[in-house]
């Protein structure tokens, strides 16, 4: 794997970050890939003489299939944002706690690929909450008419394709608590879609979620290699929303 020897850390996870921020995806040869992973590392205090392996992967990275061979990849999107900033409001009363989130993940039996994780999500420690919850997803994009969330992730899970097959993403999906992330980056989009598209449908118009663990993926490697794919259903994103924001949560608007 040609980033299998890259620093790990949080350092080098920020220096891919502001790469893929910066990166024209809808029009490449715009945007030399090299010149961004020499400014990234620079400016994170990396050497810059691994701005060409670096530059190697992320090539292959925005080349692979976001999933099964006919996905579109990186360089398919129509339209991307990068950094989409959000505000869930978290209702009062009851206050949002970890068991209360994992009610719901239970109830739905998710993630399909891991229905267990709501136990490990229930003995999650943070405060009861009420007020904002506050992110950034990296970015959306568009593909045909269905809108996807992606997020980069650059954890080192081993230094062969095997071990960023599909099954081998499970235990740190839910181990840094992914699978909540990105749950919560879904009520968020799917709110903006809602206020945005008139014609919103979910089943329509939103593609899934893509968690793309950089190090593995590459066009060479068996399909979903790398990338960790998941489409929770309507249903629980209405129940998650609800479970966050109140019972009139659908008629606030976006946040």
């Amino acid at each position: 794997m040609i980033l299998a020897d890259f620093p790990s850390g949080t350092g080098p996870g920020h220096v891919v970050h502001e790469v893929f921020e910066r990166y024209a995806f809808e029009s490449p040869d715009t945007t030399p890939i090299e010149p961004l992973c020499r400014a990234a590392l620079l400016q994170r205090g990396f050497d810059e003489a691994l701005a060409p392996t670096l530059e190697r992967g992320l090539s292959d990275a925005l080349n692979t299939p976001l999933g099964e061979s006919s996905e579109p990849s990186l360089h398919d999107m129509d339209a991307h944002r990068a950094e989409l900033e959000f505000f869930l409001r978290a209702e009062a009363q009851p206050r949002l706690t970890p068991r209360r989130l994992a009610a719901v993940f239970r109830r739905h039996g998710a993630p399909v690929a891991d229905p267990s994780y709501a136990e490990r999500l229930s003995q999650l420690a943070f405060p009861e909450l009420s007020g904002y919850l506050h992110g950034f997803v990296d970015l959306i994009f568009r593909g045909g008419e269905r809108y996807y969330v992606v997020d980069y992730k650059t954890n080192h899970l081993g230094d062969h394709a095997q071990d960023y097959a599909p099954s081998a993403l499970l235990e740190p999906m839910a181990h840094h608590h992914y699978h909540l992330q990105y749950h919560l980056y879904v009520v968020a989009m799917v709110r903006m879609l809602r206020s945005r598209l008139p014609s919103f449908d979910y089943d329509t118009h939103f593609g899934g979620v893509r968690y793309l663990f950089v190090r593995g993926m590459s066009p060479d490697h068996a399909a979903s290699t790398g990338v960790y794919v998941e489409r929770p259903t309507e249903s629980l994103v209405a129940d998650l929303e609800q479970a966050i924001m109140g019972p009139s949560a659908r008629t606030r608007g976006a946040s």
